[in-house]
């Protein structure tokens, strides 16, 4: 197999866990440094807009699930394997809610000032290329036992991105 990532597949399970809690931490910090500075340039603009509530509200509760979810993948660095699957998995929920409402955030933020292609394309290109990576990681998967197995986890995982998205970009603008 050509490896075109660089990923060293002799790897030990303890060494990846330390790779990947590392950099899911590094990703949580950039997005968590990007909200906070939008948010500190949205708190010093004193807007009527009717959205602009709901754009604070999400933009700040981002931050500290985004914060949770980088401490949920600091313990996957260490814990045994039984606690690496508890770990990695509040560490995904926690960076996937995070990461949608600061997406839902900035989508408010460019409808509610009636930019409203940019806030759609915003959406509509999440929404595609989840499901591409979603499809390919199951289409790529090694055999039948496997792909049923991804083809659940990702209808979950799909699931709950589109409430998020419904809940924190659609509904919003409807009621």
């Amino acid at each position: 197999m050509i490896n075109l990532f660089n990923q060293d597949y002799n790897e030990t399970p303890k060494e990846f866990s330390k790779t990947k809690g590392s950099e899911r931490i590094q990703i949580n910090n950039i997005l968590s440094a990007i909200t906070i500075a939008v948010l500190t340039i949205l708190a010093q603009n004193q807007d009527s807009n009717s959205y602009y509530t709901i754009i604070l509200s999400e933009l700040s509760a981002a931050i500290p699930i985004l914060i949770l979810s980088s401490l949920a993948y600091s313990k996957i660095c260490y814990r045994s394997h039984n606690e690496y699957i508890y770990w990695n998995g509040s560490g995904w929920l926690t960076h996937t809610i995070g990461y949608f409402l600061l997406i839902d955030g900035i989508f408010l933020l460019l409808y509610s000032h009636s930019f409203i292609v940019p806030a759609k394309t915003l959406l509509i290109t999440t929404l595609v290329l989840i499901i591409i990576y979603s499809i390919l990681d199951i289409v790529t998967s090694p055999d039948k036992s496997v792909r049923i197995e991804r083809t659940k986890e990702k209808a979950i995982k799909l699931t709950i991105y589109l409430l998020i998205l419904l809940l924190g970009a659609i509904f919003p603008i409807y009621y």
